[in-house]
């Protein structure tokens, strides 16, 4: 299952079984990091890219509840996350994006992962995203997520694709919770 969270601070590729010798870090953004994260979201379609301004803050204000995984020194992976205000034991994650170069080795799932038992100690139980029909990668991941956590995820329908001014996919809210976490 899932290690303590010290496990997710820092690891190579080798730890995985990859056999990149790259090393991989996982650290909290800071504000420098937003235009690297505003560069790394725009190389990742079919995510909706938000302003360089809007990354800076993310990384500045929701730095707690996101990650940022360099491989040798370059921006990766990003995830974006928050708790919601009403319901602090429910972590909602925006945004997940894995760069070409880093895909097919499990980078989202570290990400995730670290993310989560980063907020174990302030008791988040419950994790939401929204994903389009379409994106057959996120829903693996987070169906995996599920599966580690020994957590039952639901879908339901959350904003209809009529409701965005341009041509959006509709977005399908994924809960799941409550996370198991292993002792």
């Amino acid at each position: 299952m899932i290690a303590d969270k010290k496990h997710f601070e820092r690891f190579t590729m080798r730890q995985t079984g990859d056999t990149d010798p790259s090393t991989i870090t996982l650290t909290t953004p800071t504000l420098a990091d937003g235009a690297e994260v505003y560069r790394l979201i725009s190389q990742c379609p079919p995510l909706d890219v938000n302003s360089q301004y809007c990354y800076h803050i993310i990384c500045e204000h929701f730095s707690q509840t996101s990650v940022i995984a360099r491989i040798d020194g370059d921006a990766a992976g990003f995830i974006s996350g928050y708790t919601l205000p009403e319901h602090p034991d429910i972590l909602f994650i925006w945004q997940v994006a894995v760069s070409a170069k880093a895909r097919g080795r499990q980078l989202a799932t570290r990400m995730l992962e670290h993310i989560i038992c980063r907020k174990r100690a302030t008791a988040v139980r419950f994790l939401h995203t929204t994903i389009s029909p379409s994106n057959i990668p996120s829903q693996k991941l987070f169906s995996a997520i599920a599966r580690t956590f020994k957590a039952p995820m639901r879908e339901r329908e959350f904003l209809a694709g009529e409701v965005f001014a341009e041509g959006h996919e509709a977005e399908v809210l994924y809960e799941i919770g409550p996370l198991q976490y292993s002792q």
